[in-house]
């Protein structure tokens, strides 16, 4: 038995102080915090955000839509509506109505897909 000890220690097993093999490798749990995207939300009056600017603001709004327009082109319809500038200041309720009510008559959204779309955003 001594000879055990002297060629291996004490014999207790110790735990490596850092993650090993596949504990190193989890992606499951992210390191920090993910942002999400900000919601839109006109019932406040002007939804005036910086980062509608940013490029992924039209894929975030198109994203958002998924559940409420089935097509592609009219998500981006939409998405193309608020990501307008509209002169820096922001989109207001009045801008969206329109800007709504004017793809409706161009065809590419119906009565029922205006609706869904003011209901979501709480544009009345």
């Amino acid at each position: 038995m001594g000879l055990f000890k002297d060629l291996f220690g004490s014999g207790t097993l110790q735990k490596p102080a850092g993650p090993t093999g596949l504990e190193a490798n989890n992606f499951d749990q992210p390191n920090k915090p993910i942002d999400q995207p900000k919601k839109i939300d006109l019932r406040g009056g002007v939804y005036d955000d910086p980062s509608r600017f940013d490029p992924t603001f039209r894929h975030n709004v198109e994203q958002d839509l998924r559940g409420t327009l089935k097509s592609f082109a009219t998500r981006d319809a939409v998405a193309r509506l608020f990501r307008e500038s509209r002169g820096g200041r922001g989109i207001t309720k009045p801008e969206a109505k329109s800007g709504l009510n004017k793809l409706r008559d161009e065809g590419k959204l119906t009565n029922d897909q205006v609706r869904a779309v003011r209901r979501k955003y709480g544009i009345f």
